[in-house]
Parts: structure tokens; sequence; C-alpha cells
């Protein structure tokens, strides 16, 4: 080979490197060579924050954006087909339809509405999709600066049960007109939980899929440390990386929060959370955080919203899983933390104050 070809070649190899690190970072990793890199993608379910970290052969690396075109249009199915206020998905037709009519659904949604019967029955109740009633008469409550009533709480209450819903292999009927869900509690983990599947099917050996700052973390690190995930701390969610309630290590799992420092509704001057204990049909502002990591993100996230419900004592309802919880009790003045004992040793860089619970 004459000198000008070897040259040509040589300056092609060190692009080839150059455009490598320019995406992400490679890395040396045991027999071969990994790269990592993230990609930002474009606002989903109505949060900006969505990233998705792949760590693939290096050899892969020219399939880079493939591999995260199809993550996110995996994550996007659920907001096209079960997103309530969009007439043409799925559920906003089951939650229009009229009682015995069958309401065909594709598989992802079927899946998320058996999945959110078995967390109903888990929680005891207190993660609960059946609740759109309830949430469009607490919506209507801040329109009109008007706090409901009892009676018109217990008639939300009544509008719509699980007992009114007959899940089918292919879709879903009702028995009542009123009957209506929201998965807004389960959306985020499962659209992670998809976009992940997505990944690992196209060769992905690790990463992590971010969506609003609930993440799932999954495969191989390139440097063989677990992965690092931060606690947003209720008491200064504006700097979650600079004063994090805590820092976990997660070698393979989920890590979901759920908190009244975001989002809320105001009426009559006072704030109340988005969050509705679904058997009282109120919202509930006892605990302003609550972070559960869990094998997969759909059962961190119903978890997450189910013990903002029950606080500690439900904390005896994970015996026997794989599920960990912290929660945060307390005011910014004033405050203190419980979690199972699995958590201390997940956290790398805990919080203060900190009460181990048993299963």
């Amino acid at each position: 080979m004459d000198s000008s070809k070897k040259t040509v070649i040589s300056v092609l190899l060190l692009a080839g490197i150059i455009a490598l690190v320019a995406a992400g970072v490679w890395f040396q990793h045991g027999a071969g060579k990994l790269l990592m890199t993230t990609s930002r993608r474009p606002i989903i379910m109505n949060t900006f924050q969505f990233n998705l970290t792949a760590v693939v052969p290096v050899s892969a690396g020219n399939r880079l954006e493939e591999i995260f075109d199809d993550a996110e249009a995996a994550a996007r199915i659920v907001e096209k087909q079960m997103n309530i206020y969009n007439p043409a998905s799925e559920l906003a037709r089951l939650n229009n339809a009229p009682a015995g009519q069958t309401v065909y659904l594709s598989a992802e949604t079927v899946d998320v509405l058996t999945r959110s019967s078995v967390f109903w029955d888990q929680t005891r109740g207190a993660f609960d999709i059946t609740v759109l009633p309830i949430l469009r008469l607490w919506k209507r409550a801040e329109t009109t600066s008007r706090l409901p009533t009892p009676t018109e709480l217990r008639a939300a209450r009544n509008a719509s049960r699980w007992a009114y819903f007959d899940l089918l292999d292919t879709g879903a009927i009702k028995s009542v007109d009123s009957a209506g869900v929201d998965v807004g509690g389960v959306a985020k983990g499962y659209a992670i939980d998809l976009a992940v599947a997505s990944m690992i099917r196209s060769g992905c050996v690790g990463g992590i899929v971010d969506i609003g700052g609930d993440v799932r973390c999954f495969g191989n690190k390139p440097s063989g440390n677990p992965w690092r995930v931060s606690v947003t701390n209720p008491f200064d969610p504006d700097h979650p990386k600079d004063n994090p309630l805590a820092v976990l290590q997660v070698r393979e799992g989920a890590v979901c929060t759920s908190g009244n420092y975001r989002r809320f509704r105001t009426i009559q001057g006072k704030q109340y959370s988005h969050i509705i204990d679904p058997r009282a049909a109120t919202p509930v502002d006892t605990y302003p955080s609550v972070t559960v990591v869990a094998p997969d993100a759909t059962t961190a996230d119903a978890w997450a919203t189910a013990l903002s419900v029950l606080g500690p004592d439900g904390l005896k309802l994970l015996s026997g899983t794989e599920i960990e919880a912290l929660i945060v009790i307390g005011t910014p003045e004033k405050h203190t933390y419980v979690n199972t004992p699995g958590m201390n040793a997940l956290i790398e860089s805990p919080a203060s104050k900190t009460q181990t619970r048993n299963k």
C-alpha cells in the first residue's frame, strides 16, 4: 500500500475516533470497547426532561441514532394511546364509551389497566386509576374556587370503581357510564419500561431512561461501577444536582419519586396536592416526597404514588418484595426520613435524620 493511501486511511480512522468521542464516551471494557452516549429528546407527557443513555459496543456506534429513535417511539406509545385529554386516544374512547360497549384496546393499554388493577389490590386501594370523576371534581374546584362538598366527594367516588370494569384480553367493558380511568400515576413509569425494552432489543448492553426525573437503569456501565441517581430534595427542588435529598447507587432497577413540591392546585388561596387519596377522594399533603426503587419503572411509579397516600404505615406492605422506599416527613424547618432496610445499601450520600422501618 502506498503512503498516500495509508495517510487517507489513518485520517479516516482518526476521524471515526473523534466522532465517537464527540458523540459520547469511549471505554475499554473487558475484551472489547464500549461507547456510552446520551441523547436528549423532545418534550414528552408535558415534561421537558426526556433523556436516553445507551451503552453499546463501539461496532454499533453507527446505529445509535436509530436506537434512540426506536426507544423514543416506544415511549410515545403511552402518550398516543393513553392520554385521556386526546379524544382519539384509546383511554379517551374507553372513558367516553357507554356502559356495555366493548372498547378494543392495544396490548400495551390492556397491560397498563391489568397491572394497575393488581397495584390497587396490593396497595389496599391507595393506588387507584379509576378516580377520574374525583380528579375532574377537584379540577373544577380550582376553576370555581369552591371546595367540593362531602356529598360531591361521595358521588365522585361512587361514580367510578374497579367493580365497574371488566378487563378482556383485547379491551374492556364498563358497566356504568360514568366510570373512567386516568393512568397519570403510572404513565411515565410504563413509558420508561417500553423505552428500556426497545433499547435492550436493539443491542444495548446498558443504559438509563430518564423521563421527568424518574429513571430506570439497566445492564452494565462501562466502568463497572453502579449507576448514580440523584433524588430531588423536596425542600430545594430547583437544585436537584447541587442539593439532592440523596444519591443512590443502582446496578439494575428503577427509581421514581412522587411529591407535592411541583404540582398542586390553589383553591381559596390554599395549595392542595395533585395526589389524591382515592379512598377519601381528597388530596394528600402529609408527605413532601416518596422515592421508590423497584425492578421496573411501572412498579416504582405506582408505589411512589401509593406510599404518598399510605405513608410509613404502607412500608409493611412491601415485605417480601424487591421494592425499597424512602419517605420524607415534616417541613423544611423540621423533618425526618423513614426508609425500608434495603434502601440503606443503595444510599451513597444520605440525608441526615434517616430512620429505618422494617418491611
